[in-house]
């Protein structure tokens, strides 16, 4: 099952950095800053008064979901530049999923 999974996931990559792959847009909301970055990454300040969500984070893309963890890839993201943004599925974040979905590359 290992090498399984091993060989799913290079596919995986090979075709995300080939521009193969395609994933949909994510905006994340968290309670606090945590300071996304990467290309095409926009973190905006959000009126703590309005909602318990302090920053939005936009030009996301979603890479997986796993059962307690989002991988989020910048929207412009490259291999060996850009980092692949692990966030903990928890009360404190909100992920929005949209319908577009673009090939990341």
């Amino acid at each position: 099952m290992g090498l399984y999974a091993v060989q799913v996931g290079q596919q995986s990559a090979g075709q995300l950095d080939r521009g193969e792959r395609s994933t949909p847009s994510v905006i994340l909301y968290t309670a606090e800053g945590i300071g996304i970055q990467g290309a095409g990454v926009v973190g905006t300040p959000l009126d703590p008064a309005v909602s318990k969500f302090h920053m939005r984070y936009s030009g996301l893309r979603l890479l997986l979901k796993t059962p307690d963890r989002y991988l989020l890839l910048p929207t412009h993201w490259q291999r060996g530049h850009d980092p692949v943004i692990v966030v903990a599925d928890t009360d404190d974040i909100r992920i929005d999923v949209t319908t577009d979905y673009t090939t990341t590359a």
